[in-house]
């Protein structure tokens, strides 16, 4: 029987990420000046997204469930065709009366301060309430069982992608050559691990990564909420993954590492703040750094044993959001 090819082993000179190294990191940037958010829009609102992809629809369903949970109310309202296969997944009833008044959570993020950090805990704070230390979605999947290393992927960049391409970096969301190398050889280095690719059409392929590209949302959910991880480009399902309680993976090519930390202490204006989790890993496609690694077979699989920051640990983020307190 051939034997999977060796993985190097682990490098032990990365220098170890703590909350200091980011306190550290933001004193040389300052916040991007904008007006405070209205204190009241004369009444109930309906919360809505300008853009409608599946993360965009995460996040309203988020907002509708954690008020919910407190005992409160949130309107929430979407066109996205992926509104309503999505609702089925969270236990917050949903009103069937809407108030007319209509606020879109990404201009009113562009608009006005609500301070930083990840999309959901701006919308907390637009809805007037505490944003959470852990930013995610509110979705579950009753029923379905967690499969231990079982790996979600998902390498298809979403429409948005276009404009960040035209206005942001050149190959924006794509993967390149050599980490598809490193992915494949990855895979068959982790006979330990599961794969299946999710998505509207198979990409990587390969014996060892199962197909569940093609699949109806609501299967695409069910599938994604057996996996214990998700790797792959910034895009809707990485948020399903995230809601879902997924350890997730991802890969990056921008901003660079240079450019950010997570969590992000300070709203600065850099692509990706708000949609990038403090509790997930990320691994950079063009450079190198202690945070946020470049992307090999190594690295993957030290990612995948907590080897890289955030150490699949929560420890910083609540280290950082206590010291806010």
């Amino acid at each position: 029987m051939k034997r999977p090819p060796a993985i190097p082993a682990i490098r032990k000179t990365r220098p170890k990420v703590d909350a200091n190294a980011i306190r550290k990191f933001y004193r040389r940037f300052h916040p991007r000046p904008r007006p405070p958010a209205p204190q009241n829009f004369g009444g109930a609102f309906t919360l809505t997204n300008t853009p409608t992809g599946i993360g965009d629809t995460v996040i309203l369903l988020e907002s509708v469930q954690a008020a919910s949970s407190e005992g409160q109310t949130v309107h929430a309202w979407s066109p996205s065709p992926f509104w309503l296969p999505l609702l089925q997944f969270i236990q917050a009833p949903m009103p069937l009366s809407r108030p007319p008044l209509y606020v879109s959570l990404t201009e009113a993020v562009a608009a006005w301060d609500l301070g930083p950090g990840h999309m959901t805990q701006r919308a907390r704070r637009l809805l007037g309430g505490e944003a959470p230390v852990l930013p995610r979605g509110w979705i579950a999947a009753p029923g379905v069982r967690r499969i231990r290393g079982r790996v979600s992927m998902h390498f298809e960049a979403g429409g948005h992608s276009a404009w960040q391409r035209a206005n942001i970096h050149p190959r924006a969301r794509q993967i390149y050559p050599d980490t598809w190398l490193a992915l494949r050889k990855f895979i068959a280095a982790r006979p330990d691990l599961t794969f299946v690719e999710v998505g509207q059409q198979r990409i990587l392929g390969g014996d060892r990564v199962e197909d569940g590209t093609n699949r109806p949302l609501e299967e695409t959910v069910r599938l994604m909420a057996e996996c214990e991880y998700h790797l792959g480009v910034v895009s809707g399902p990485m948020h399903l993954a995230a809601a879902l309680g997924s350890k997730v993976i991802a890969i990056l090519n921008f901003p660079r590492p240079c450019q950010l930390m997570l969590p992000n202490l300070r709203s600065i204006g850099v692509v990706e703040e708000e949609w990038l989790y403090p509790h997930q890993v990320c691994l950079h496609q063009e450079e190198d750094s202690a945070h946020w690694p470049r992307l090999s077979a190594r690295t993957l699989s030290e990612a995948i044993d907590g080897l890289v920051y955030p150490y699949w640990s929560d420890r910083v983020a609540f280290d950082l959001w206590e010291e806010k307190a």
